[in-house]
């Protein structure tokens, strides 16, 4: 496994058409049913697809001679920053570091900001929550400790917090009933481990800010909580519930006017009417069931995608050209290292340079496939 710039680029490109061809797939209501909670493996490999841009030993190398190459040396090419002059690929590096650490200490002043903000706030008082949250924690099967507090400057139902969850309560006027959804609801997201994916896509926004395509990630993955939980939470339930479950989705919606919350929340409802119209449609049909063949397709599909992705690298043309300063190398102690489409070559056990082609004066000495051949012979 090894870094390079052009295995970052190659990572943002072919994560970027991963992330794209998932919503194309995911929006398909035929592919959301058959692929049901599996769809969360798929997004997972395209994160770490994205998170580890990295070359392996069966990474095929292709050479591109135009568009790369001009890219290549723009950014090798220098500007001038401050009175001092820097390659653009540093001022480049600066900007991105920035920019991530930036919206970092964003992320960071707005959690102080609204823990601040719930510490202020009163504990609801409209239902019995202590019981309500027993009753639910027993019927989960989990023990956990949830606080809930009535927060008016949230326009609907969320959670908030990772070792300490706190429910947060609207104004919004719910029945017992509704707020037994609303808690149950909330609580299977703390027990789905969701706080921890939503900081984690937060955290993957921060590195990759400059990437349109990571918001879209982040949208997918909010979705399919959603619809995870609606659906895990409905599954037992009769025509009736399911109707007075969605009454009170629909009724959250409108009072939350389409007002944007905070990023660190995790909202009982969604900001797009397509994912609301998806959510109605998945827990209607009941089609988030668990099938094992499904999912054993859905992880086959996802991970050959994956290998696809990371088998292919995109590098500049280089003028591979040894300069005339040796004669005659030594053929016990120099070599040559075959790559994808040039020679690594080895004067005197060390590296010298590359060529695209075999010639003279190192016409004959011994090509080797990588330097672990080269080590085990030696």
């Amino acid at each position: 496994m090894s870094f390079s710039p052009t295995s970052l680029l190659s990572c943002t490109i072919s994560g970027t058409i991963l992330i794209l061809l998932a919503c194309l797939a995911l929006e398909n209501d035929n592919v959301l049913k058959f692929s049901g909670r599996y769809s969360s493996i798929f997004l997972a490999v395209i994160a770490v697809r994205m998170a580890v841009p990295a070359e392996f030993g069966f990474t095929v190398t292709l050479i591109s001679k135009r568009l790369l190459t001009g890219l290549r040396n723009f950014m090798v090419g220098e500007v001038g920053l401050f009175g001092h002059k820097s390659p653009v690929w540093q001022v480049l590096l600066a900007f991105w570091v920035a920019g991530a650490v930036g919206r970092l200490l964003i992320l960071l002043l707005e959690y102080i900001r609204f823990s601040g903000i719930l510490r202020r706030c009163p504990r609801y008082q409209k239902h019995d929550c202590e019981d309500a949250v027993r009753r639910i924690n027993k019927e989960y099967g989990k023990d956990g400790k949830f606080e809930v507090r009535f927060v008016p400057s949230v326009q609907a139902p969320a959670i908030f917090g990772l070792v300490r969850p706190v429910i947060l309560m609207p104004e919004t006027d719910y029945t017992e009933e509704e707020f037994t959804y609303i808690l149950k609801h909330e609580m299977m997201h703390y027990y789905h481990y969701d706080m921890l994916i939503k900081v984690f896509c937060e955290v993957f926004c921060t590195i990759y800010w400059w990437n349109p395509a990571v918001y879209l990630l982040k949208s997918l993955v909010g979705s399919v909580m959603e619809i995870n939980v609606d659906c895990s939470l409905t599954s037992s339930f009769n025509e009736k519930e399911k109707i007075s479950y969605l009454e009170c989705i629909v009724k959250s919606m409108k009072a939350e006017r389409g007002k944007k919350g905070a990023d660190l929340l995790i909202t009982f409802v969604p900001r797009k009417n397509s994912v609301m119209k998806q959510r109605f449609r998945c827990i209607w049909g009941n089609c988030w069931k668990s099938e094992k063949w499904k999912g054993a397709v859905v992880t086959l599909c996802s991970f050959l995608l994956y290998a696809i992705s990371v088998s292919i690298v995109v590098e500049p043309y280089y003028d591979y050209e040894l300069p005339k300063t040796f004669v005659c190398p030594d053929p016990e102690t120099s070599f040559l290292v075959e790559k994808d489409g040039y020679y690594e070559f080895y004067l005197d056990g060390d590296y010298y340079g590359e060529m695209m082609e075999i010639t003279e004066p190192v016409l004959e000495l011994k090509v080797y496939k990588n330097l672990e051949e080269v080590r085990n012979e030696k």
